[in-house]
């Protein structure tokens, strides 16, 4: 069986929930059946946090950098990366990243996974 190769995306704020999610979910992967690489945005040069705590072996972080609040040229960044690392399936965390991964995903032909985060108790009020 081929191993599938995925790529986990956020656009963080901080290392907070989200970001402690995505290293769990890569330390706990089975590396012979899933390669996970991660992806972040780093804006105005700053690096996130997230990158110090990732560990590196046959997976790969990578950064992006965010010129605006909505990049073009951070998506075209991100197919390339999809494509060089040949990805099957990009998961994002976050609205910014899932708009942008989503994106990326159909420019690139290839599978999405959104998980939300930060959204609390379901609430029985409308948006």
């Amino acid at each position: 069986m081929r191993t599938i190769n995925t790529l986990q995306f956020i656009t963080p704020t901080g290392f907070y929930g989200a970001e402690r999610w995505i290293l769990a979910l890569n330390n706990n992967l089975n590396p012979e059946k899933v390669r996970s690489d991660l992806v972040v945005t780093t804006e105005n040069g700053r690096q996130p946090e997230i990158l110090a705590h990732f560990k590196a072996g046959e997976c790969q972080a990578f950064d992006i950098e965010m010129n605006a609040r909505f990049s073009l040229s951070a998506i075209r960044s991100l197919v390339k990366l999809i494509k060089q690392r040949d990805i099957d399936i990009i998961h994002t965390h976050g609205y910014k990243s899932d708009i942008m991964g989503l994106i990326a995903a159909r420019l690139a032909g290839i599978k999405a996974i959104s998980t939300p985060h930060g959204f609390g108790e379901p609430s029985d009020r409308k948006l």
